[in-house]
């Protein structure tokens, strides 16, 4: 089940966030990691929005959970 949530729905423009949906359960830690794979992949979907990616790992850095790519 935790594969298919944290899967886009709606053309990759609805993402679930959470930390229900992360890697750390029950933590704030696993909400943050979760709302920033949300917001990254959200950048990911509209190549105009693409611009935005080296501003958000400015601001909120890189996660290594969720991004293999992001530096």
């Amino acid at each position: 089940m935790y594969e298919a949530l944290t899967v886009p729905a709606a053309a990759g423009h609805l993402h679930f966030a959470g930390e229900a949906l992360s890697t750390r359960h029950s933590w704030v830690e696993g909400a943050l990691d979760s709302a920033w794979r949300a917001v990254y992949e959200l950048l990911l979907v509209e190549p105009a929005w693409h611009l935005l990616i080296g501003r958000f790992f400015r601001d909120w850095g890189c996660n290594g959970v969720w991004s293999s790519s992001a530096s």
